[in-house]
């Protein structure tokens, strides 16, 4: 609405002809500056004052501010300026925050894959350690075994031999 500060907020349709909101805007305004009970400084009391030469301030309202003192600009300048560099310091942690979780995300899929390597590799060692220790100990079993199963059969085949022999002789 377009008559200075109110303090209404008021919804009113787009489609409402804008003479019919600009009214109602400037009918707020008066009633909101001089209401007929004020005992102040207020032309006639009445929602005419503005007929009379009232100047929309009367009751501690100001229903038109013209002019902004430089300290209030300087002011709006330095806070607007406070919240972008307070905005892109958040935006900036924010930033390296997500960095820091990718790379920390990066590192542990690292760590995941040499485990698993190192987890290959040993089981590959202990699969070739255990091989050859099986082909050791068959060596070793079968050797001696062999050697004795070799010498069972030269004494069993000696004394047959001997025993061939002795019916022969006789």
């Amino acid at each position: 609405m377009g008559y200075g500060l109110n303090q209404y907020a008021i919804g009113i349709r787009r489609d409402l002809d804008p003479y019919i909101t600009h009214t109602i805007s400037y009918w707020l305004n008066i009633l909101m500056t001089c209401s007929p009970g004020d005992d102040v400084d207020c032309p006639l009391g009445n929602l005419y004052h503005s007929y009379t030469g009232g100047t929309g301030n009367e009751c501690g309202y100001v229903g038109n501010p013209t002019k902004v003192s430089i300290g209030a600009w300087v002011g709006i300048v330095l806070g607007s300026m406070a919240l972008v560099v307070l905005g892109l310091a958040w935006w900036r942690m924010r930033r390296l925050k997500k960095r820091q979780r990718k790379r920390i995300t990066a590192m542990k899929a690292q760590a995941d894959q040499e485990k698993a390597q190192l987890q290959l590799e040993h089981a590959h060692r202990a699969a070739v350690q255990e091989r050859e220790l099986n082909d050791y100990i068959a060596h070793e079993v079968r050797n001696p075994l062999a050697a004795a199963l070799s010498a069972c059969s030269f004494v069993i085949s000696s004394l047959e031999q001997q025993q061939q022999q002795q019916q022969q002789q006789q």
